[in-house]
């Protein structure tokens, strides 16, 4: 199984296919193998790496506290290993951020050295939302047998996450409503998110 030490960290992750480098960042609660159904379909015209983030699957679990800087520098870590030059990066939920953050992790001064270093960063969010949203049917007894949680619960977690995410991959007002209110049920706190995420920097439509 091939892994890849970044800080003393060893992170896990699984090759399919050959061709042109695609990377995939699950999800929280998730391991690499989220990515299954995608990693036989695309493993037939990518190079597909699919990774476990720290504290998930294969990877080492540190006690320590975990950020979004430290698994994108981990996900880099398996790029530098692997000698991509450049590569398609997909991430869902929390691998979506990790995602984004890479483009951070890659400064103004690395992008100008090296400008193949990553090709482009697209996030699988749109369309995991929306399969998400039309197949309630199997999405209830997944979120039901992945996080062991009765039908009920499973129910009731697929009801949010309908209402947090709109279909363009935005956090909806009511949503985040949603998100606030189950953090603090005595905060009936009615928020914009575009008081402060610049939504402009999505691309397509934005209903």
């Amino acid at each position: 199984m091939p892994y890849c030490s970044v800080n003393s960290i060893r992170i896990y992750y699984a090759i399919s296919g050959a061709g042109f480098p695609l990377l995939l960042i699950h999800a929280n609660p998730f391991d690499h193998r989220l990515w299954l159904y995608q990693i036989a379909s695309f493993s037939t015209f990518f190079k597909v790496i699919a990774v476990d983030l720290r504290g998930y699957g294969h990877s080492d679990k540190p006690t320590s506290k975990t950020s979004l800087a430290m698994m994108a520098e981990d996900v880099l870590g398996v790029c530098r290993k692997e000698e991509l030059k450049e590569a398609i990066v997909a991430g869902i939920s929390v691998g979506g951020n990790v995602a984004l953050q890479l483009s951070l992790t890659v400064t103004t001064t690395k992008l100008k050295e090296q400008p193949d270093q990553i090709r482009r960063a697209i996030r699988a969010t749109l369309q995991g939302t929306s399969y998400f949203k039309k197949n309630r049917s199997e999405m209830v007894p997944f979120i039901s047998r992945k996080l062991g949680v009765d039908t009920k619960e499973a129910d009731e977690l697929f009801d949010l996450g309908v209402k947090v995410f709109s279909n363009n991959g935005k956090i909806s007002d009511e949503g985040l409503s949603v998100l606030l209110r189950q953090r603090d049920p005595k905060r009936q706190m009615r928020v914009k998110s575009s008081d402060f995420v610049d939504w402009s920097l999505l691309p397509g439509k934005t209903d």
